[in-house]
């Protein structure tokens, strides 16, 4: 399957071992990035070849070690800044693909399930097992919240709301992460994650 993004092609792939993996990234790469190796941990692996449209070719390799819990990596595009986010394992790391580096690893909580992207407000926010974390498309920190696990997750007019399993609902503030009114903050509908 391959995805355009900007001036990009991006190429994804799977693999039945990471030595394959790590060998096709070898051989089709001059640049390539390696996340999440934990030899304890690697259970799934996950490919992105980043092609440049233009006649440089192959432009860099991507290979993510999976834990396996379930959860497949998640890749969020920012066309602007020329970025991509993966969400993966425990991890948000953040990779600009023009200098070919890994701009900011960070550490969750507990595992990583899912991103949201508000462009209006230039944020990304994370949604793991026990919380959010919140920073901007260029990797700046925000706002974070852990309370407990997350079992639903959505963006209203107010805010963004979020359902545990053992706590009470909360409204946060995009902007700076404090907790809002929770008065009509709830959709018509169920909270999904």
């Amino acid at each position: 399957m391959i995805i355009t993004f900007a001036e990009y092609q991006i190429e994804l792939g799977e693999w039945n071992n990471k030595q394959d993996m790590v060998n096709y990234l070898k051989n089709c790469f001059n640049d390539y990035i390696l996340l999440g190796e934990n030899p304890d941990q690697e259970n799934e692996f996950y490919s992105l070849a980043i092609l440049s449209g233009n006649s440089e070719g192959k432009k860099l390799g991507i290979g993510v070690c999976s834990q396996g819990h379930g959860l497949t990596p998640n890749v969020l595009f920012l066309p602007q800044e020329m970025r991509i986010i993966l969400g993966f394992n425990f991890n948000v790391a953040l990779i600009d693909i023009k200098r070919k580096e890994i701009l900011s690893d960070v550490q969750l909580d507990s595992l990583f399930y899912k991103f949201l992207h508000i462009y209006e407000l230039d944020l990304v926010i994370a949604i793991h097992e026990i919380g959010v974390i919140a920073f901007s498309e260029s990797g700046d920190f925000k706002w974070k919240l852990n309370r407990d696990i997350i079992t639903g997750s959505i963006i209203t007019k107010n805010g963004l709301l979020l359902e545990f399993m053992d706590s009470p609902l909360v409204l946060l503030n995009l902007r700076d992460g404090k907790p809002l009114d929770l008065e009509n903050a709830r959709p018509s509908g169920t909270v999904s994650n």
